[in-house]
């Protein structure tokens, strides 16, 4: 249920971020920057509120979080495809950079995929090492660094990079001990990166424009529930989880942020999303966020 009710949903938004953004007469590459970023939810975010309320082995939970796993997959085509679209062009020239992105980006996870598999693990057996307990958690976050470096040399994206590096450091043979290491500061590093997105947001632009933020925020909300208890009743789910399902996937998530930014561009070289775009969609994932956790704190009291 959750990868097929997962793969419905991120396809359903996107389609459907796309067709109202292009009916209100965005170009189509703002307009699928738009339906991508709003396709995915907060990992972070769900996990902790249905952790909170001992919800994760629910069958909703279960769900949603499968749909998260999936979702967060599927950060790695989206940014390939805004990164090819932000370089411009004619659409075959899009086409063109976005398969050379696609294997740039096969080759790239094959090569870190082998050095998180079987170098390293073979370093870490030196015994002079193997007592270091500081070690590994100095090698995660070279590699991290390096892997986000590597993947701005090949012209991809550094958060994808990044983002490569923690997937394949979680699955690799060190990832218990990491793990364990980086635990005291999990808390810390998950409130330095949502304080980093606040820092995005523009609040006076917010209140002067109040009115839009709202409107698309109820339309984010209500369009992403429908979707997702679509998705997840479709698959099998009875209404009552796939409607649970769907309240716990309304928002817009954190990697959203990520594919603004590359979409927004720099001032240097201006991407495919205007700043007017840019500051309505942080200023609605923030308001969505705000939201999702103060309708849970409700459910809690």
């Amino acid at each position: 249920i959750p990868l097929v009710a997962g793969i419905l949903q991120i396809i359903l938004t996107l389609l459907g971020g796309l067709s109202v953004s292009l009916l209100l007469s965005f170009s189509f590459p703002e307009a699928l920057a738009i339906g991508a970023m709003i396709a995915l939810s907060s990992t972070a975010c769900v996990v902790r509120m249905l952790n909170d309320r001992a919800e994760l082995d629910a069958p909703h939970g279960r769900t949603a979080l499968g749909i998260l796993l999936v979702q967060d997959m599927a950060v790695i085509p989206l940014m390939l495809i805004i990164t090819a679209l932000v370089g411009k062009g004619s659409a075959g020239e899009i086409a063109i950079q976005l398969s050379i992105s696609f294997l740039l980006a096969v080759v790239f996870v094959a090569v870190f995929y082998g050095l998180f598999n079987f170098i390293l693990p073979r370093l870490l057996e030196l015994s002079s090492l193997r007592r270091n307990r500081d070690f590994p958690i100095l090698l995660a976050m070279v590699m991290a660094a390096g892997s986000a470096w590597a993947a701005h040399r090949l012209g991809l994206s550094p958060a994808l990079g990044a983002f490569v590096a923690g997937v394949l450091l979680a699955i690799s043979p060190f990832a218990t001990q990491i793990r364990a290491d980086v635990q005291p500061l999990k808390t810390v590093l998950v409130t330095l990166f949502f304080a980093a997105v606040g820092m995005f947001g523009d609040l006076s632009w917010a209140v002067q424009h109040l009115g839009l933020v709202f409107a698309v925020v109820a339309a984010i909300i209500t369009g992403k529930l429908l979707i997702t208890f679509g998705a997840a009743w479709f698959c099998g789910q009875p209404w009552q989880f796939a409607l649970g399902t769907g309240l716990c996937l309304a928002q817009v998530g954190e990697f959203s942020f990520v594919l603004a930014t590359v979409a927004r561009g720099t001032a240097d070289a201006p991407g495919i999303l205007s700043e007017t775009t840019f500051r309505l969609i942080i200023s609605s994932t923030i308001a969505s966020l705000l939201l999702t956790a103060a309708a849970w704190a409700v459910a809690i009291l």
